[in-house]
């Protein structure tokens, strides 16, 4: 598992998951399909299923562009905590809870 910290803009799109089924974990973990790019406007929890693919993180704003690739993983996850979620992210981090 690889997880990359990225402070991200109204602007910051999400590509290569287009036309992929994933449980959307803020919605009693329901199977949606991604349609187009995703953007980050809320709190996001989600498992994209069967994914063997890079994704890309691209933010027009800080003029910035990450490829990142995986291997041996079916599966990707895309998570902001957003607001509302903050403080008890930052609490985990201060205590090592969250390897």
């Amino acid at each position: 598992m690889h997880t990359i910290e990225w402070g991200i803009s109204k602007e910051t799109r999400v590509r290569g998951l287009d036309r992929v089924h994933y449980l959307d974990k803020t919605d009693s973990n329901r199977v949606k399909m991604q349609q187009g790019e995703i953007v980050i406007v809320s709190e996001t929890d989600r498992v994209y299923l069967n994914t063997i693919d890079a994704i890309e993180l691209e933010d027009p704003v800080f003029r910035r562009r990450t490829r990142v690739t995986k291997e041996n993983s079916r599966t990707t996850v895309v998570w902001n905590p957003w607001v509302q979620r903050r403080i008890p992210c930052q609490i985990l981090r201060m205590t090592n809870g969250y390897k």
